[in-house]
């Protein structure tokens, strides 16, 4: 029986101790996620980390975001994921 995620391309597999598992990270404007899901699609793993919506308005109309706050949420996500096993 094919499995949902046979017919996805370009998969790549991970492993971590042991299990099949595959990362989603979703980032918005007040939080990033990273959750873990193993082959069956039931979440095994979540972490979140909110943080305040910050932008810069360099002139009207614009506003930049520094990607560095994404980034570094996004990798707190994980390395939580990965403490908790």
């Amino acid at each position: 029986m094919a499995r949902p995620h046979d017919k996805v391309p370009f998969q790549q597999e991970i492993c971590v101790n042991g299990s099949d598992l595959l990362l989603a990270i979703d980032v918005g404007t007040q939080s990033a996620r990273a959750i873990a899901f193993d082959r069956d699609g039931r979440q095994r793993a979540r972490a979140q980390k909110i943080f305040e919506p910050t932008y810069q308005s360099p002139q009207p109309g614009w506003a930049e975001q520094d990607p560095d706050l994404y980034w570094r949420a996004v990798v707190e996500c994980c390395q939580q994921l990965w403490a908790e096993g």
